[in-house]
C-alpha cells in the first residue's frame, strides 16, 4: 500500500492521503522575489476569488434546494457519518426490562411506518408533525446524542423511516411515543376504525451488533437511492450535529502503523486501490485499535470523548452567549489531531 501523509483508519478499511494535492512551488529557486510576487499577484487573485464565489452563488441559486435524491456528495456525507457512529459505538452488555435477560448491544436500527397512505403521501407535513418531534423527544427525554435517519417510501407510496442510534431504548417507548404523536395528528382515525384501538404495529427495532462488514451493509443501505423514484422536494436524510460538524480521526503514518497495515494487505480477502493522492485498503478485519500503537490509542480515545461532547459543547456556548450570535469560531470543537496530541501532551 502506497503512504502518504496522513492515514484514517476505519471500520473496515484504511485511507492514506496528502492534506495538500497541490504541488508546492519553490519560489527562491526560479529566481523570484516572494514579496514582490505575492503583490502582482494579490489583484489577480481576488478577481478569481470573486469569480468562482459568483459561479458558486449562481449554481447554488439556480439548483433545487431539496431534490428527494441521494446525489454523490450527500453519499459521502452519509459514509462518513457512519464511520464515525461506528468508531464512537462501543459493544456493551444492556439489561433488558422486556426479555428480563442481559443482551449485548451496539447500534439500534429502528423502522417508523405510518398505517393510513392519506396520512403518509405529504412528506413535508409528516416530517413537521411527525419526525421532529420524534427526534426533539429522543434527544431531551432519551439523551440520544448520535443519529442518522432516512426517508423512504413504500411499494404502496408510504413514508417510513430508518434511524440509526447507539442508545439502546425499549421498543415499548418507543412505539408509544410514535403512536401518539400520530394520534395528536388525527392519523390513526381510520385505523381506529377497522381495529377499534389506537396501538398500530407501526416500530421495528433490530439490533445490528452481529452484522459482519457492518459499515459496509449501512454506507449500501443508507446510501442507495432506489426506493425514492418519486421525486420528493424535502430533506430525506440527516444527522446528528456531532455526526455532521466531526471529522474523522486522522494522523501521520508510523512505523508500527505501516508495519500493522502490511499485515492486513497481505491478507487474502483485502483489496488495494491507489492513485497519486490516495490509497485505500479494504479488510473486514481492519479496527483502529489493530493499527493504532502506544500513546496513540490515547489519542484515539480523546478524539472520541471529543466527538460524543460536541453537542454539550454546542448547547453549552449557546447558554452563555444568550444575546450575541454564536458563531464557528467561538464554539471551539478540539476534534482536530493537533489539538488532541495539545490535550495528551497536558495530561502527562
Amino acid at each position: 500500500m502506497k503512504l502518504f501523509e496522513n492515514i484514517q483508519v476505519r471500520e473496515g478499511s484504511v485511507v492514506s492521503f496528502n492534506s495538500n494535492h497541490r504541488k508546492k512551488i519553490n519560489l527562491e529557486e526560479l529566481g523570484i522575489d516572494k514579496k514582490e510576487w505575492q503583490k502582482k499577484n494579490k489583484i489577480g487573485k481576488d478577481i478569481i476569488e470573486k469569480e468562482k464565489k459568483d459561479e458558486k452563488t449562481k449554481r447554488m441559486r439556480s439548483r433545487k434546494t431539496y431534490t428527494g435524491t441521494i446525489t454523490l456528495n450527500a453519499k459521502k456525507r452519509i459514509k462518513k457519518a457512519i464511520q464515525i457512529l461506528l468508531q464512537i459505538s462501543e459493544k456493551k452488555v444492556i439489561y433488558s426490562k422486556i426479555l428480563k435477560k442481559e443482551i449485548n448491544f451496539r447500534l439500534n436500527f429502528i423502522t417508523l411506518t405510518i398505517p393510513e397512505l392519506e396520512s403518509a403521501s405529504n412528506p413535508q407535513e409528516v416530517y413537521k408533525k411527525l419526525l421532529r418531534p420524534f427526534l426533539q423527544w429522543l434527544s431531551k427525554t432519551e439523551k440520544v446524542k448520535s443519529y442518522i435517519w432516512k426517508l423512504e417510501l413504500q411499494q404502496r407510496g408510504a413514508i417510513h423511516y430508518h434511524i440509526i442510534t447507539n442508545k439502546y431504548i425499549e421498543y415499548y417507548l418507543i412505539r408509544d411515543k410514535w403512536n401518539n404523536l400520530m394520534r395528536k395528528n388525527d392519523m390513526l382515525e381510520i385505523y381506529k376504525k377497522h381495529h377499534g384501538n389506537y396501538n398500530p404495529n407501526s416500530v421495528d427495532i433490530h439490533n445490528v451488533k452481529e452484522v459482519q462488514d457492518m459499515s459496509i451493509y449501512m454506507e449500501k443501505y443508507l446510501a442507495k437511492n432506489k426506493q425514492n423514484q418519486k421525486e420528493l422536494n424535502c430533506k430525506i436524510w440527516d444527522c446528528s450535529y456531532n455526526l455532521k460538524a466531526g471529522k474523522l480521526y486522522s494522523q501521520h503514518p508510523s512505523f508500527q502503523n505501516i508495519k500493522a497495515i502490511k499485515e492486513f494487505e497481505d491478507m487474502k480477502d483485502s483489496r488495494l486501490f491507489e492513485s497519486d493522492y490516495y490509497s485505500i485498503l479494504y479488510q473486514r478485519k481492519i479496527v483502529p485499535h489493530k493499527i493504532l500503537y502506544g500513546y496513540e490509542h490515547k489519542m484515539y480515545e480523546i478524539w472520541k470523548k471529543n466527538i460524543k461532547e460536541m453537542v454539550n459543547n454546542r448547547k453549552l456556548n449557546t447558554r452563555l452567549l444568550p444575546n450575541k450570535k454564536v458563531t464557528k469560531e467561538k464554539i471551539k470543537l478540539n476534534s482536530h489531531p493537533l489539538s488532541l496530541f495539545e490535550d495528551f501532551i497536558k495530561q502527562i
